[in-house]
C-alpha cells in the first residue's frame, strides 16, 4: 500500500529504521537547526540541586580568607617549641573571634579549632602533645611540631577571583557548598527544556477506559513521562 502526499511518497511496507539509523538521522537534523540559544534563569542556592550552570562560580575572597587552625592547641613557631624550653602563653582565641595581636618571639597563643592563627605563628601544637604549667607549656617529650602543622594558610582551598565552578557544571550537594562558600545566595542556570510527548496508534485507549476489541491501553506515555521526569530531577538535562 502506497500514501501520497504534495512532497514525500511513504511505502508502508518498508522496512523500520533500526536504532542507530533513527538517531543518525535525528543528529542530522539537529545539526541543519544550527546552535539555540539557552534561555537562563536564576534560581535560589537552595533550589539549584540538579540544575545546570550557565555562568561560572569565582571565589570573592581568599579560601579560608585567613590561616586558621585545625586543632585546639596553641599557635607557636615549630622551632620556639621544639627547643624544650617552655613557652609563655600570653592569650586565648576562640572561633569566630578576631585574630590575636602578632604573636612575640617565645610565646603561644591558645587557639580553638577554626581560629584564625595570629600573625608569627607557623604552627599549632595539639593541646594533647604538650604539658601546661601555670602560664607556660612544654612540648611533650616525644613529641615533635614543624611549621605548617595544624593550620590551613590563607588562600591555600583558592585564591580571590579563582574560578571554582565552570559554566555547565552539574549542580549537586559539592557544587552547593561550593557555591554558598562564595557567597552566592542565588545561581544562574540553564532553564529545563520543555518535553511534549506525543503517542499515536488508533489501536490506543487512555489509561483509565476499558479496552474494546483490537485495542489496547495507552501504557507508552506515563512511561515516558516518568522517565523524562526522573531525567529533569536527577540533572540529567
Amino acid at each position: 500500500m502506497w500514501v501520497g502526499a504534495p512532497t514525500t511518497i511513504l511505502c508502508m511496507s518498508a522496512e523500520l529504521p533500526t536504532y542507530e539509523q533513527a538517531a543518525a538521522m535525528l543528529a542530522a537534523y539537529a545539526r541543519r537547526l544550527g546552535p539555540l540559544s539557552r534561555k537562563i534563569e536564576s534560581v535560589k542556592l537552595t533550589n539549584a540541586t540538579g540544575r545546570v550552570l550557565a555562568r561560572a562560580v569565582t571565589a570573592d575572597e581568599d579560601q579560608p580568607p585567613f590561616t586558621r587552625s585545625t586543632r585546639d592547641g596553641y599557635a607557636c613557631r615549630a622551632t620556639d617549641l621544639s627547643t624544650q624550653e617552655p613557652l609563655h602563653v600570653t592569650g586565648m582565641t576562640h572561633a569566630g573571634e578576631a585574630p590575636a595581636p602578632a604573636l612575640n618571639e617565645g610565646a603561644a597563643w591558645e587557639i580553638m579549632t577554626g581560629s584564625a592563627v595570629p600573625e608569627g605563628a607557623d604552627a599549632v601544637v595539639m593541646l594533647e602533645h604538650v604539658e601546661r604549667s601555670g602560664d607556660g607549656i612544654r612540648l611533650l617529650a616525644g613529641r615533635t611540631l614543624k611549621a605548617g602543622d595544624n593550620i590551613v594558610a590563607r588562600g591555600a582551598q583558592a585564591r580571590r577571583g579563582e574560578e571554582l565552578l565552570h559554566a555547565g557544571a552539574m549542580l549537586g550537594p559539592a557544587q552547593i557548598a561550593v557555591a554558598a562558600s562564595c557567597g552566592c545566595e542565588v545561581l544562574d542556570v540553564y532553564a529545563r527544556p520543555r518535553v511534549a510527548i506525543l503517542t499515536t496508534g488508533d489501536e490506543l485507549v487512555p489509561v483509565e477506559a476499558t479496552p474494546g476489541p483490537g485495542q489496547i491501553r495507552n501504557s507508552n506515555a506515563p512511561m515516558l513521562e516518568t522517565l523524562v521526569s526522573a531525567a529533569s530531577e536527577g540533572g540529567k538535562f
